[in-house]
């Protein structure tokens, strides 16, 4: 398979949210609010190997310098390497990971978790699995899937009658490793090493 370019029609984004003229094009946005976990919120060059999310896709070409189609045996002069393809195809980008680059993959909680772990001990200092609150495509908090973090994001406000009983029982199961077992969206954030 060939590389191809999926050239941006629009350049990165550079105004400020209070000027989108657009309340779709914000939505969109969320999608990428993870790039802020990064040292710079524009991704430069970015890789992003099949299976492709068309909203996230978008999304990318929003933020991103440029957005291709490579393969992941071909992830050399990438800044970031994008992944909604599960595990398997994590650990094949993770092998030809660019030095320096970084990994962004969307996965469940529990894998994203375990990946991090993973990483750390094989040598990536900067692996760490975050919960994109309520979900993927509409990101409202990110919160690092540690027990602290966790527990402090659950007791920030009162959530109403409604669904208190539910959020005493998150701060409970937070307090034990079980909490990203009940994460259905996260992300994992890596730094390749150098």
């Amino acid at each position: 398979m060939r590389v191809g370019t999926l050239s941006s029609r629009k350049a990165p984004m550079t105004r400020e949210p209070d000027d989108l003229d657009d309340l779709d094009e914000l939505r969109l946005l969320r999608r990428v609010d993870w790039r802020f976990l990064l040292p710079t919120p524009d991704l430069g060059r970015v890789a992003y190997p099949a299976p492709r999310d068309a909203g996230l896709l978008e999304a990318l070409r929003h933020v991103s310098g440029s957005v291709e189609r490579a393969p992941v045996a071909e992830l050399a002069g990438y800044d970031v390497v994008v992944v909604t393809a599960g595990a398997r195809v994590l650990g094949e980008v993770v092998r030809e990971a660019p030095p320096g680059s970084w990994v962004v993959a969307e996965l469940p909680g529990r894998a994203a978790h375990a990946a991090a772990r993973r990483l750390r001990r094989r040598g990536w200092p900067e692996a760490e699995a975050h919960w994109l609150w309520p979900d993927t495509a509409r990101c409202r908090e990110i919160v690092p899937l540690r027990a602290a973090a966790v527990r402090h994001a659950l007791a920030r406000r009162d959530p109403g009658a409604r669904w208190r009983l539910r959020v005493r029982v998150a701060r409970l199961i937070a307090s034990t490793p079980l909490f990203p077992l009940a994460v259905s969206d996260a992300v994992l954030v890596a730094r390749a090493p150098s």
